[in-house]
């Protein structure tokens, strides 16, 4: 026949890599010993077994469950700059991560622009369009009387003399029509 516990135990201040004993004696004075349990990983930390001594998840990568016994490198479009992590950042709008376990966003460069977030690389501007900085979330399209038919530029180009934009197609610079001239640069 057994006894019952008076008392209800609690530990505070053990971390998961601590081992301890517990000793219980009950109400009939037998004595239940319980030794050598280790806390489970929380998230942020692991082990290969899951509980301790744990290790912090390091930079580029995560952990996000309690008792892991592994760590998770961010994927594409995401990025980790901190250790101990539980999840992993999506790259800003402008930016992008173009590798798995990635510490840091990199921002597009110029000619090229990222609307959305948590994306694997950036869009180069088509003919037509230009982006000027690095960083960009938007293209631009070009001025009345410019052009551009390269992608991933950074400028457009004023149309020579003798020739005229087409608006509905900012690529090229077209020749104005037998017997009529265009003396002024960007038409």
């Amino acid at each position: 026949p057994g006894g019952d516990f008076e008392k209800d135990f609690v530990a505070d201040q053990m971390s998961a890599a601590d081992n301890f004993e517990v000793s219980f004696t009950s109400s009939t004075s037998k004595k239940a010993t319980f030794t050598g349990y280790k806390a489970s990983c929380i998230a942020g930390t692991f082990s290969s077994t899951g509980a301790g001594p744990c290790k912090s998840a390091a930079t580029g990568h995560f952990v996000a469950l309690d008792g892991s016994n592994a760590e998770m490198p961010c994927p594409m479009g995401y990025f980790q700059s901190s250790t101990g992590a539980t999840s992993c950042t999506a790259a800003s709008p402008g930016q992008y991560v173009d590798k798995a376990g990635a510490t840091q966003q990199v921002q597009c460069p110029p000619g090229n622009y990222q609307p959305k977030s948590a994306q694997p690389d950036c869009l180069p501007a088509q003919a037509g369009y230009f982006v000027k900085t690095a960083g960009a979330i938007t293209r631009t399209p070009c001025n009345d009387g410019a052009y551009q038919n390269e992608p991933a530029d950074t400028g457009c180009v004023l149309s020579p003399a003798g020739k005229y934009v087409n608006k509905a197609n900012p690529i090229e610079a077209t020749q104005c029509k037998a017997g009529t001239y265009q003396p002024r640069i960007g038409q």
